[in-house]
């Protein structure tokens, strides 16, 4: 049985996430000034190296953080607009706490509704869309593919391979440089394999 394997690594910590801050860009292209990954983010990253298997295919979004991540980790990556994080519009670079003052209502609206965007940016509804289409190019490739991507972009991932509602994308938790894996078998589809995994290395008995 053929099967197709989605390997979706988180991008390491920038600045912006340790500061739990919206990204001020998103990935669907290069932009000026979008937020690289700090000193620590970089050394996480390079930790990687060698704990992800071999590739058929590597790909990233355009966000920097994506393309630092997998540089560091030792993989040349094709940046892919398709992989970019939520676009947050307005509250781009705006911590939840500083979008929760100004705009209560609108914040409790986006949770509650994949279809609503107040920021003006991207819905859910519409993330997990560009994520679906993504999952259908890993299927007609076949083989392994390793994704540099978001936190935003892996939940709809996951809640499309399993065709779940998109209001459970608050309950799966994605931290940087997490790896979560996706099968899509001949036969019965999508599989999650793992989800929120960090990658240790081998331990080696004396």
């Amino acid at each position: 049985m053929s099967v197709a394997r989605l390997l979706l690594v988180r991008h390491a910590p920038t600045g912006e996430t340790r500061a739990a801050r919206f990204p001020t860009s998103p990935g669907h292209a290069p932009r000026r000034g979008c937020a690289p990954l700090d000193d620590a983010g970089l050394e996480s990253a390079g930790a990687l190296g060698g704990l992800l298997p071999r590739a058929d295919r590597c790909w990233s979004s355009y966000a920097v953080r994506a393309c630092q991540t997998a540089e560091a980790a030792g993989f040349q990556a094709e940046p892919q607009a398709g992989l970019a994080e939520c676009d947050f519009g307005a509250w781009a670079g705006r911590s939840l706490a500083e979008v929760a003052a100004a705009d209560t209502d609108g914040l409790q609206r986006w949770f509650a509704d994949p279809d609503h965007a107040p920021h003006g940016g991207e819905s859910a509804t519409a993330l997990r869309a560009r994520a679906a289409d993504v999952l259908a190019r890993v299927t007609g490739l076949g083989g392994t593919t390793l994704a540099f991507t978001h936190g935003g972009f892996v939940r709809a991932a996951v809640l499309a391979a399993l065709g779940v509602p998109s209001v459970l994308a608050w309950k799966l938790d994605v931290a940087p440089l997490s790896v979560t894996e996706l099968h899509h078998h001949e036969q019965g589809g999508w599989r999650l394999v793992r989800l929120n995994s960090t990658p240790q290395p081998a331990v080696v008995a004396p």
